[in-house]
């Protein structure tokens, strides 16, 4: 069984036309159902424990800490999930469009990219592109742009 890699991870989102970028240290693990990816996140309001469960056509995305978030993109589906604040818990909908889901081979990694719509406690958020890019042992900027 894989004991996980340490990796580097770029996450960019583009909502509403507004890209946003951050970049993590990680580990990557292979298992036999998919990959794991697992970082931290310094929020305002504390650290949050990231984890992006991933298959060829389904990424599950789980945060515990100072806030959670439990969200499945499934492409063509509308998903049920959660996001909980310190003041509150609130269902979440996505409406995946498309998941993308790349192994790269130099350097060893993934790419994960995927477009979606989705509600929180019932109001529309709009439309996102979400990218993940891991790469083990490469400490340069990611440069790979959404599509």
């Amino acid at each position: 069984m894989d004991r996980g890699r340490p990796v580097r991870i770029e996450v960019a989102t583009v909502a509403d036309g507004q890209r946003e970028a951050f970049v993590y240290t990680g580990v990557l693990y292979r298992r036999p159902e998919g990959w794991y990816i697992r970082y931290d996140e310094e929020q305002d309001d504390g650290r949050v424990s990231t984890t992006l469960k991933v298959q060829p056509n389904r990424v599950v995305l789980l945060r515990r800490g100072a806030r959670t978030m439990e969200q499945a993109f499934v492409p063509g589906a509308v998903t049920p999930g959660t996001f909980g604040t310190p003041y509150g818990r609130f269902a979440l909908t996505t409406h995946t469009r498309t998941v993308d889901v790349e192994e790269t081979q130099e350097p060893s990694g993934l790419v994960v990219r995927i477009a979606y719509a989705w509600t929180l406690g019932g109001e529309p958020m709009g439309e996102r592109r979400l990218t993940v890019i891991v790469k083990e042992g490469d400490a340069r900027p990611c440069t790979q742009p959404n599509r």
